[in-house]
């Protein structure tokens, strides 16, 4: 997605309600948080706990209006992976375990920044940090296409036709026309956060595939 679709993009995120924009960001988080819970599976770093309960937390928020606690979002944002201290912890598997780590530290990442992101767009209603973790709902699922097919060569980052990559961006796509339609009523989120835990289940299925 160039800079004119997500200026679009923007514009119709911004034409929603503060607490409709951040339904996208948390729709996004949702299908990417078992990619995090791989990497520190894989490394035996990270807290997936804590992820997992922030973003039930900013969900409560968009379903129930209870309260996001700023401490737990700046928790979350201190998970960030240093790349250097990933492919340290690897180093003795040989250069392609670190180059396939990589991608994978690069799927959590993006899912540490979607948490974060939706539970800073819940506070504040920002249509430009939505845009942020819809790219990052992209790049994520790019990433892991990448560690999944990784064989040793770099692979194509030209991958918008890859089926992980197309059903993201589709996702995208209908999260913001439901939202578009019906504004955050409680069915539109309660459906919205439904399909996004089917399609995180699916991805799920797919890591276990190429394992």
């Amino acid at each position: 997605m160039g800079q004119p679709e997500e200026r679009q993009l923007a514009a119709r995120l911004e034409a929603l309600t503060p607490v409709a924009r951040a339904v996208p960001p948390a729709a996004v988080a949702t299908r990417l948080l078992p990619d995090y819970s791989l990497l520190c599976a894989r490394t035996g770093e990270g807290d997936p706990v804590l992820l997992e309960a922030t973003l039930d937390a900013v969900w409560s928020h968009l379903q129930h209006g209870s309260g996001i606690e700023p401490s737990a979002l700046l928790a979350c944002f201190e998970l960030g992976w240093a790349p250097g201290r990933l492919s340290a912890a690897w180093l003795d598997k040989g250069p392609d375990a670190v180059d396939a780590l990589t991608y994978l530290g690069e799927c959590g990442m993006c899912a540490v920044h979607a948490v974060v992101g939706a539970g800073h767009v819940a506070l504040h209603g920002q249509a430009h940090q939505s845009v942020l973790c819809l790219r990052k709902g992209r790049e994520g699922t790019t990433a892991l296409v990448c560690y999944l097919g990784w064989n040793g060569a770099p692979p194509s980052r030209q991958m918008a036709g890859e089926p992980l990559v197309r059903r993201e961006a589709r996702l995208q796509r209908l999260d913001l026309r439901e939202l578009e339609a019906s504004g955050p009523a409680a069915e539109t989120l309660t459906r919205i956060r439904a399909r996004a835990r089917s399609a995180a289940q699916d991805r799920a299925h797919q890591r276990y595939r190429n394992q």
